[in-house]
């Protein structure tokens, strides 16, 4: 949940990173189904290597703890507002 709560409300360079990471990842992860593993794959042979491309979950598997990071960082921020807004009332 709090990945998705960054990945909606954070915003900043380092999060536009962790959306792509995590959303080529998951793309990647689909193989062949997916499209776009098989044009990485004529680019690069050696991504062959890789007999599996559920590997392709490790990038996501570290971008989703960073995600939740950002997103308790955004709630406690929001916290902290509502905590002010209280004490102008």
């Amino acid at each position: 949940m709090l990945a998705l709560a960054a990945l909606w409300k954070a915003r900043g360079p380092l999060i536009w990173v962790l959306r792509l990471v995590l959303g080529l990842s998951l793309i990647l992860t689909l193989g062949d189904a997916g499209h776009l593993y098989g044009w990485i794959h004529e680019l690069f042979p050696q991504i062959g290597l890789m007999r599996f491309p559920i590997k392709w979950v490790v990038l996501a598997g570290a971008a989703i703890p960073l995600l939740a990071a950002f997103g308790v960082s955004q709630w406690q921020a929001s916290k902290k507002e509502e905590k002010r807004e209280f004490r102008i009332a």
